[in-house]
């Protein structure tokens, strides 16, 4: 119910604003999920088997010109990566909206192939892989057009985003850029340059190692324990519950003026104490959850809410 109508005098309901946090059971249930993730990624390295990455770099002015290629491996007890520069396109420099480090590859030596030759090369290295990674992997590998069907696919961007949820007990959308999740995951590569295909794909690697690791995960998740969740989340709705109690006492003074009736003539109207009761039942609900008129008195001046509030206290069924 959005509103109701009390002798042609319209009351809205107003709505709380949306929980800060989540609540305990939602951040065990995400935590459960990204562990068994972690616990995917390593099984599949203990297992033997290879995962391997892509990741691009285009001129900043024509996307659709691709000038760096590059291609990562990861095993459990390696991490090693190709970088590729686009011969057709050698010619063409980035720097005005982002870094060029097209020469700036610090972790192994730099190969020229034509545009054909790398995508043939790329399809071929990506055609018998069973596990495949990359950071917004989706466009590189649209970009590329690398036809990846069945694989098991590791997106850090994704990852990331579903850890920070886990781990912080907030939800969200929003995906870091890479250097981001290495800052926070793999610092020891943040003097890493960006924007060069072959560092970009060897750092996204790290960080998939390193929220691959169940111990690394399980050790975040311990940096908010389940009474700190329970508390944030409690004082959260109560600070919500607060925000609109002036609100809906603004209204019910706006229905005494123009039905020209008092405080205890409202409240002596059943049929209207019943519909305005309904109206907010889920502020009331809130409320009893967390204490009495005096504990809420002690917060914020109740005014004809705290008159509502105690009436709906007495409804023996109105909780329920």
């Amino acid at each position: 119910m959005k509103e109701v109508y009390v002798k042609n005098y319209k009351l809205r309901r107003k709505s709380l604003r949306k929980p800060s946090f989540l609540e305990l059971v939602k951040v065990q249930d995400h935590r459960a999920r990204v562990l068994a993730l972690a616990q995917e990624v390593e099984g599949v390295l203990g297992d033997g088997h290879e995962i391997i990455g892509i990741d691009h770099e285009a001129f900043e002015h024509c996307q659709s010109k691709i000038t760096e290629v590059g291609i990562g491996y990861i095993t459990k007890s390696r991490l090693k990566v190709e970088h590729i520069v686009i011969s057709d396109y050698h010619n063409l420099r980035n720097g005005d909206r982002v870094p060029d480090n097209k020469e700036n590859f610090v972790y192994g030596d730099s190969t020229f192939m034509t545009l054909k030759e790398t995508k043939d090369y790329v399809q071929a290295q990506f055609s018998g892989a069973r596990y495949i990674y990359g950071h917004a992997l989706k466009g590189d590998l649209s970009k590329l057009g690398v036809k990846a069907t069945g694989q098991v696919r590791f997106d850090t961007s994704t990852l990331h985003m579903k850890l920070a949820v886990a781990r912080e007990g907030v939800y969200t959308h929003k995906k870091s850029r890479l250097s981001r999740l290495c800052d926070i995951h793999t610092p020891e590569f943040s003097d890493t340059p960006y924007h060069n295909a072959g560092n970009d794909i060897y750092v996204t690697g790290a960080v998939l190692k390193k929220i691959g690791d169940v111990a690394y995960v399980r050790e975040l998740f311990r940096e908010l324990d389940d009474v700190e969740i329970i508390r944030r989340t409690r004082n959260d709705e109560q600070e919500r519950v607060l925000e609109v109690i002036p609100g809906i006492n603004n209204d019910l003074i706006g229905l005494m003026n123009y039905l020209n009736i008092s405080a205890h003539e409202l409240l002596e109207d059943r049929q209207a104490v019943e519909s305005i009761l309904l109206l907010h039942k889920n502020v009331f609900r809130r409320m009893y959850k967390h204490g009495d008129e005096l504990y809420w008195g002690r917060h914020i001046e109740l005014g004809l809410v705290g008159e509502f509030f105690a009436l709906a206290n007495s409804v023996k069924e109105y909780y329920k």
